[in-house]
């Protein structure tokens, strides 16, 4: 059976994968470089698009690259890995590239979201959360996006909405509202409703079923960044989400 033409680029990809598989810590890409001895721009452009690609994540702060989401996905089809070890990377990502606090949460059958990892930012005023915190499915940011992908009638959603506590309340008008903006962006935004002082903004991923199964929020002090950095927060976490979906059906 004819073999076929090695194509030169998969296998300097791959050999790049393998070196970062062994580095958990990430290597620059020069380090890469002299690691896999490969040439240098070489080594620079595969690894800018295996970061698009997520199968590679890129610390801003450390300029350090390390195995990413994509590359957890295939491996969680044959291991047993968890939410935490396939979503750390995108914290990371995250929380590093916009100076916040980010947040994977897992929904749970009775309604609840639990926090399963949080990754701080590295800045000298830091917030925090509680690991195993809980809250209601529908609550915060993440909150939105989780009832946006539900798409329950008014008077459901009416229903999981009325027994919530904000730090200011809001009409069930307004929430709805928020909600539906959620439908539309792919993430949801809590600005002082939550916690007063405090802006969140939270996306879902869905099960092959389509039901929102985690979630992944971003939280920091209000008026820390400006409207256009929240978006494009929300767009990173939605990416992240999206490239996440079917997911559970190979976790553990």
């Amino acid at each position: 059976m004819d073999k076929g033409k090695s194509v030169g680029a998969v296998r300097q990809a791959v050999s790049i994968l393998r070196m970062l598989a062994q580095h958990p810590k990430g290597l620059g890409a020069n380090e890469t470089a002299r690691l896999t001895e490969l040439n240098p721009s070489t080594v620079y452009n595969i690894l800018r698009t295996l970061v698009d690609e997520r199968f590679v994540s890129f610390d801003e702060g450390e300029k350090r690259y390390r195995i990413g989401m994509g590359a957890f996905q295939i491996a969680a089809a044959r291991e047993a890995l968890s939410l935490a070890d396939i979503f750390k990377p995108e914290l990371v990502r995250i929380a590093t590239n916009f100076e916040c606090l980010t947040v994977l949460w897992r929904f749970t059958a009775d309604d609840r979201a639990v926090l399963v990892e949080r990754v701080l930012a590295d800045t000298p005023i830091r917030l925090d959360i509680r690991v195993a915190e809980r809250m209601p499915s529908v609550s915060g940011a993440v909150g939105r996006a989780y009832a946006a992908e539900m798409q329950w009638p008014p008077d459901v959603l009416h229903a999981r909405f009325a027994p919530l506590r904000w730090a200011n309340p809001m009409s069930f008008e307004t929430y709805r509202a928020e909600v539906e903006e959620a439908r539309r962006l792919g993430f949801g935004v809590d600005v002082d409703a939550l916690y007063a002082g405090i802006t969140s903004v939270g996306s879902v991923a869905v099960d092959q079923a389509g039901l929102p199964n985690m979630g992944l929020s971003a939280i920091m002090v209000t008026r820390a960044h400006n409207a256009e950095t929240i978006n494009r927060i929300g767009e990173a976490l939605a990416g992240a989400c999206r490239a996440a979906r079917g997911l559970m059906a190979i976790v553990a």
